[in-house]
């Protein structure tokens, strides 16, 4: 089922998201909003990390209410993106933008369906990939449907519940498959050449950015990778919004162009460490850029090498070695390294690979922040 987003997704009257800031509420108040926001930037926080993709981050609808938005003395619920812009959130289903008589109330996506419909994709496209995923509890002013940014995802909520299935995994991918050409193909690669040459959309008098939504390139690209990429639940029979467009699943140049992206010419460590284990529990996590991590062992596996220490290899999610942490145990059963240790270390997503007796990797995801 290709396009059930649109039929239980909350949609702009064209039927796409217009990019539509808030911007219409005094600037006096605007300014007092966003000086709470700064002096109360920590909070829970609390985020879901993909199993496998440590740039790859979910962000849950009642997280994103606690610690992602702040109601304005009017009683406006403003929302603040990655990018830092504020969004009026709609509350009543009665909204004048809410043109549907029947909407009643506002479903959040299932958060965990959101995570193993990702966890689902293939390691590759998940290991190049710094995204989080915002679960939105109330549609945007302006922005009805869900959309992707550069390292960002925005997930609407659905006007009936919104729990596994078509919809949801459908929709998860597509704006994952938006999420991928950003980090991968940005728009000034000459490699968009080629993809347009290799999927028949290459008169841009037809195919361009601001086009009616199916005849979008990037748009185009997003179905293509929702159905070579998803799992059959999110591909559905394999057709792409666009009906003048054919399938991509049995074209073996484009699937080729696709598997290309990516890049990596991972290490053996690297390549290990992309396999989830559960053995080891890091925290806290995220952790400060100069803090202190602790490691604690939580499975019955194979002893570390090293006797009372141990060292763990830090990778940052395009595969490279960042540097290596000696971690000390404190007699707790736990390990701990100080993160000022590594020259040159900075914000951003990581894998602690861990080398055990039996010569297999042992690895957790660890997120550092400012």
């Amino acid at each position: 089922m290709a396009h059930a987003k649109d039929h239980n997704m909350l949609l702009s009257s064209d039927g796409h998201a217009a990019a539509r800031a808030w911007f219409d509420f005094p600037s006096a108040i605007l300014a007092l909003c966003l000086l709470v926001l700064s002096l109360n930037p920590g909070g829970a926080r609390a985020a879901v990390t993909v199993p496998g993709a440590p740039g790859v981050v979910v962000i849950p609808a009642d997280e994103v209410l606690k610690d992602h938005t702040v109601t304005a003395p009017d009683g406006t619920l403003l929302f603040t993106d990655r990018d830092g812009v504020t969004w009026r959130l709609i509350t009543d289903p009665e909204d004048p933008e809410i043109t549907n008589p029947s909407v009643s109330g506002f479903y959040p996506a299932d958060w965990n369906a959101v995570v193993s419909t990702l966890d689902a994709l293939p390691d590759h496209f998940l290991w190049t990939v710094d995204c989080v995923v915002y679960v939105l509890p109330y549609p945007r002013s302006g922005a009805l449907s869900s959309s992707a940014a550069d390292r960002a995802i925005y997930l609407s909520p659905g006007v009936q519940p919104l729990e596994d299935g078509p919809v949801l995994r459908s929709t998860v991918v597509h704006e994952y498959g938006h999420a991928v050409h950003y980090a991968l193909l940005p728009d000034d690669d000459p490699r968009w050449d080629e993809y347009r040459k290799l999927r028949g959309i290459e008169d841009d008098s037809v195919f361009y950015a601001s086009a009616a939504h199916a005849y979008r390139p990037h748009e185009i690209f997003a179905e293509d990778f929702r159905v070579l990429f998803g799992d059959p639940v999110a591909a559905g029979d394999g057709s792409v919004e666009n009906p003048e467009l054919d399938s991509p699943q049995y074209d073996a140049d484009l699937i080729a162009f696709f598997e290309s992206l990516p890049g990596l010419g991972a290490t053996a460590d690297v390549a290990e460490a992309r396999v989830p284990q559960a053995s080891w529990q890091v925290f806290p996590n995220p952790v400060p850029l100069r803090g202190r991590v602790q490691l604690e062992r939580t499975g019955g596996e194979a002893a570390v090498d090293g006797g009372g220490g141990m060292r763990a290899l830090l990778v940052d999610a395009s595969g490279r070695r960042a540097g290596e942490l000696q971690l000390a145990p404190d007699g707790t059963g736990r390990w701990s390294a100080s993160l000022a240790d590594v020259e040159g270390l900075s914000a951003g997503a990581y894998w602690l690979v861990l080398r055990a007796e039996d010569g297999t990797a042992r690895s957790v995801s660890l997120r550092v922040v400012r």
